[in-house]
């Protein structure tokens, strides 16, 4: 059956449940998206930025009280977050360097590339530095990399304008590294799918709201909240889509 990644993003919670985000309800969207989502039978649980709206602890705690201990749940920050916050309800993340996570024949990489006061991301030499030491010290046959900023550009100028910043020292190690199957993302708010030099790289939808594709400013997606499924095969291939909103 392979290893089954359920990509949970851009929940943008508020600490008060009734706060309207882009005029719904980020609260009753990641619920109806939960719903529908927990069928899917995940192996494991990836939150990928943009969890809170506002890094407000009690965002982060009503979020953490609506998913299970199992599976298990790894979370890494967006320009949205407070990691120092968001690290009391989410202990398994990118906190003190890149968090490695091993199932079966996969190395799973959360990395933190938000900057502290900044909408766009990025990362130091060091950051790039310890992902290759994290790497290097895992015996897996194949890789993904977690991140909340778009390394590749998606073709939204709305969001294209805040990407991960100098990518190149990134998408250089990607390309060096023969390992690495698969880079996925957050913060676009919507589907995206390309392969770069044979590796797979995927922007995920939000929980919350999402934008139609290639839109010059943020245009609702009448599709509604989803997140994003992934296969991943002991062979190496992944397979991959998206579960929308249950009805409410």
């Amino acid at each position: 059956m392979g290893l089954r990644v359920l990509q949970l993003s851009d929940c943008h919670l508020s600490a008060k449940p009734d706060k309207p985000y882009r005029g719904i309800s980020a609260d009753a969207n990641f619920k109806a998206t939960w719903k529908a989502a927990r069928d899917w039978n995940p192996d494991l649980v990836l939150l990928t930025g943009d969890l809170s709206e506002d890094a407000s602890d009690a965002s982060y705690e009503r979020l953490a009280s609506w998913l299970p201990a199992e599976p298990p749940c790894l979370a890494l920050p967006g320009n949205h977050d407070d990691p120092a916050t968001m690290a009391r309800w989410f202990p398994r993340g990118p906190w003190d360097g890149p968090l490695a996570y091993e199932s079966g024949e996969w190395l799973i990489v959360m990395l933190n590339s938000a900057l502290p006061g900044r909408v766009e991301g990025g990362f130091s030499a060091q950051d790039i530095e310890a992902l290759r030491d994290v790497i290097s010290a895992s015996t897996c046959p194949h890789v993904l990399l977690a991140l909340h900023h778009q390394p590749i550009p998606v073709e939204a100028p709305w969001i294209d304008r805040y990407p991960l910043s100098d990518p190149q020292p990134f998408l250089d190690l990607v390309d060096s590294e023969a390992r690495i199957r698969c880079v996925i993302w957050g913060h676009i708010h919507h589907h995206f799918a390309r392969e770069r030099n044979g590796v797979l790289f995927l922007g995920s939808p939000s929980t919350a709201a999402n934008a139609v594709a290639n839109a010059e400013r943020f245009e609702a997606d009448p599709a509604g909240p989803a997140c994003r499924t992934l296969v991943l095969e002991d062979s190496g291939s992944v397979t991959y889509g998206q579960v929308f909103a249950a009805t409410l």
